[in-house]
C-alpha cells in the first residue's frame, strides 16, 4: 500500500534549488516538473529519473551526483518525520517535484526487497510514463 507525504517547505527549496541548477538535469531542456525513483536492490539505492517540460522529447532525465545526494535526504527526511505512523518499512520511493509551484511529495511503498524488481530498470520507462503529471 502506497503512502504519499508531503516534503516540508525547505527541503523542497533545497530541492528545486539543486535541481534547477543541475546541468545534468536541464542538458536536453528545462523542466518544470520531475519525478524520481529511488528503490533498494541487492543493498543498494537505485535510482530512475524523469523530466518534464513542454520543449522536452524524452522523459528520462539524468542528474549530478551531488544532487543524488539531495534525493536521498528527501526521502530519508521525510520517512524519519514520519515513520512512527507507518505500518512498515519502504522497498521505494517516488518523488514528485513541481519545479514552479516548489511543492514536492514522496510516495514511498512498502515491502521487502524481494518485491524490488517492480522497481528496476526492465520497467523503467513503465515506472516513468506513470508518473508525468
Amino acid at each position: 500500500m502506497p503512502i504519499t507525504l508531503t516534503v516540508d517547505d525547505e527541503t523542497t527549496a533545497a530541492l528545486v534549488d539543486k535541481l534547477t541548477n543541475d546541468q545534468y538535469f536541464l542538458a536536453e531542456e528545462p523542466a518544470d516538473h520531475a519525478a524520481m525513483i529511488l528503490f533498494y536492490e541487492a543493498n543498494t539505492i537505485n535510482m530512475l529519473v524523469a523530466a518534464y517540460g513542454p520543449e522536452r522529447s524524452d522523459i528520462r532525465g539524468d542528474i549530478h551526483p551531488r544532487t543524488a545526494r539531495i534525493l536521498r535526504g528527501v526521502v530519508q527526511n521525510t520517512w524519519l518525520d514520519n515513520q512512527d505512523d507507518q505500518p512498515g518499512e519502504p522497498l521505494a520511493a517516488i518523488i514528485q517535484c513541481d519545479l514552479e509551484a516548489r511543492t514536492a511529495t514522496v510516495t514511498y511503498h512498502l515491502g521487502d526487497e524481494a518485491e524490488a524488481w517492480r522497481f528496476n530498470d526492465d520497467n523503467s520507462m513503465e515506472l516513468r510514463a506513470a508518473l508525468t503529471p
